[in-house]
């Protein structure tokens, strides 16, 4: 993406952890940490990052070779043009408090926006009244093979949705949300119908839940099942259609298409059969967010995730939470 030689907007990561700053290195050949995303990219000046341990602040420094700050009130005494939320879920709510005292051209959060369907209400209205766009880092959301997934599936390419299935784990609201959230994306709605189990497999307060959804223009069944990310971690996706099967593996890094044909073997019969896999560009996705925050800032274009597509994604997770 071409670029025009306005000078760079300042950035700030609030979070020096993983997400924020530590999943990756300078070097890393995919983009898996927002300090690596707007440090390559060139419409923002090199990050300040907030973090308050003074051990990891220090390697976040050497890291990036950025400024950092013990504390956020310390960062907002400098210019700041957008803001990144990168701490830990509980905080979510009080730093975009914060923020929203401050005239700030863009805010992005990551995933969940808060804790509770009620802290994010006041946060979507705290925000709309103080006129500052809010992006929440729903990541497929930024990755171009879902977007051309999206508008194959909205084209009928693939038939009416017969059913589907998911299996994530850690939690509905802080993992489950990003597939719900896709979901959403893809198809445009989603209800509960029913939850039949649930496993605290990280947090207390947030378990990994299972439930019958319905999806789709046709209200298509689709299972949700929570896995206990202690054995291993997963996110993955089936969809069955009349003309084929989609199967998004990898944690999304990969959708495999199948398609259907006549039995050699069994007259009067169809069966399924791999025709392709292809990536979906997840692994620059984080990147993207990047891309997408310089697209708004300098020419208003809309941000495939909002405030307000993700309170839809949370909503529903949450009503899951409170289900069983």
């Amino acid at each position: 993406m071409n670029h025009s030689q306005r000078s760079p907007y300042n950035v700030l990561i609030i979070g020096g952890g993983q997400i924020g700053a530590l999943y990756d290195t300078p070097d890393s050949p995919s983009f898996r940490s927002h300090a690596h995303c707007f440090t390559e990219h060139p419409r923002f000046a090199k990050p300040g990052i907030v973090e308050p341990n003074a051990e990891q602040r220090r390697k976040v420094a050497d890291r990036w070779n950025c400024t950092t700050f013990e504390t956020l009130d310390a960062a907002l005494t400098q210019t700041v043009d957008a803001a990144v939320v990168a701490v830990p879920d509980f905080l979510h709510y009080s730093v975009l408090k914060e923020l929203a005292q401050h005239q700030l051209k863009l805010v992005i959060a990551e995933k969940p926006m808060t804790k509770t369907v009620k802290e994010s209400e006041e946060i979507l209205s705290l925000y709309r009244s103080r006129n500052i766009p809010l992006c929440v880092n729903y990541t497929r959301r930024f990755a171009p093979g879902f977007a051309a997934l999206k508008e194959r599936i909205q084209l009928g390419e693939f038939g009416q949705l017969l059913q589907g299935t998911g299996w994530y784990g850690k939690g509905v609201v802080h993992n489950g949300s990003h597939l719900v959230d896709l979901l959403l994306f893809l198809f445009g709605n989603a209800s509960a119908e029913s939850v039949f189990h649930r496993v605290n497999d990280f947090y207390e307060d947030d378990p990994a839940v299972s439930a019958l959804l319905r999806i789709g223009s046709n209200n298509a069944p689709f299972v949700l099942q929570g896995i206990d990310c202690r054995c291993f971690t997963i996110f993955e996706i089936e969809l069955f259609f009349q003309k084929g099967r989609l199967r998004m593996t990898n944690h999304g890094e990969t959708v495999e298409e199948y398609g259907i044909e006549p039995g050699k073997e069994f007259a009067g019969y169809q069966f399924l059969h791999k025709k392709t896999e292809t990536p979906t560009g997840l692994n620059k996705a984080m990147y993207n967010v990047a891309e997408a925050a310089a697209q708004f800032l300098d020419n208003g274009v809309p941000l495939p995730s909002t405030g307000e597509t993700a309170f839809a994604a949370q909503k529903l997770c949450c009503h899951l939470q409170s289900r069983l």
